[in-house]
């Protein structure tokens, strides 16, 4: 079997739960200016080419991230889902549990924009790992016709492949820190379903709401369909009181919330929502690179 090619940030089976009875979605992108929009099956969308393929190091290994990780992640975040949407919550098996939390985390650090300011991060920080100490050892040994600076030699002579490479097993680190998972498994879950059928709800590459983990106000927010929201709370008893938040305030701050953070790619069921998408999309969209990988 060939290597998988097509990396999805989105996952396939989380955007079909947008589709329609044509099976299709609408997908709005930001790639000038305007605002473009199409039909489109969720296989067709929130992937990228070799987006998290590994540029150095042994060829067999390239795919293993996807391959081996985030494939596995999705088909297990599946199977937990339906549970999370079946008991309105928590699922009774901890492992379920432990693979919905994964995959919130995963779709926090997941997306293009995401994998390359973590990579760019990631090396910045390789040019800063020792601080002073290392430009004054530089400086002390540099050659008249050497650049002027650490970094410009670092910047001059690496491998820019272990930087990418570098920042990539950092995102799959941060898809399944072990921390952050204890304290999204803790949290009391709940799923609100619409009850208005006037209002649907959008989905993006950077679905997850979000505020203060480790605070006793510390919240999770995020869309598992046109119609029913996930919500986690630090706090058992505010619980109630964010499934009596009125619809339409909720379901509008949480669609604008989801446009707002949207960095490649805003999924919908319908037309509805394309005034708030033209408003909110982010102007500095990244067009990942899509189409069929070549072989």
């Amino acid at each position: 079997m060939a290597d998988p090619r097509k990396h999805h940030y989105v996952p396939e089976f989380f955007i079909r739960r947008w589709a329609a009875d044509e099976d299709d979605v609408w997908c709005y992108r930001r790639p000038h200016e305007a605002i473009d929009r199409k039909r489109k099956p969720p296989s067709a969308i929130g992937f990228e080419v070799d987006l998290y393929a590994l540029q150095g190091g042994d060829p067999e290994d390239r795919q293993s991230i996807e391959s081996r990780f985030m494939q596995q992640l999705d088909s297990r975040a599946a199977l937990a889902l339906k549970e999370v949407v079946a008991v309105g919550g928590r699922p009774a098996s901890p492992i379920m549990a432990s693979d919905w939390a994964r995959f919130v985390m995963s779709l926090i650090s997941r997306s293009p924009a995401r994998v390359r300011e973590i990579s760019a991060i990631a090396e910045a920080r390789e040019y800063r790992g020792e601080g002073d100490s290392l430009e004054a050892r530089y400086q002390a040994t540099r050659g008249d016709d050497w650049p002027a600076t650490v970094a410009d030699y670092l910047s001059s002579t690496r491998d820019r492949r272990f930087d990418e490479d570098l920042g990539r097993m950092v995102v799959k680190r941060l898809c399944d820190a072990p921390r952050m998972g204890e304290l999204i498994v803790n949290m009391e879950w709940g799923v609100r379903d619409l009850t208005d059928p006037g209002l649907t709800l959008l989905l993006s590459d950077q679905p997850v709401t979000f505020g203060s983990f480790s605070t006793p106000n510390g919240v999770i927010v995020m869309p598992l369909g046109p119609r029913s929201i996930f919500i986690a709370h630090r706090s058992p008893q505010r619980m109630p009181l964010m499934m009596m938040i009125p619809e339409q305030t909720f379901v509008e701050t949480l669609n604008r919330k989801v446009v707002e953070q949207a960095r490649s790619v805003v999924i919908a069921f319908d037309r509805s929502h394309e005034t708030l998408i033209e408003e909110h999309f982010p102007k500095n969209a990244v067009q990942p690179a899509e189409g069929e990988p070549s072989r």
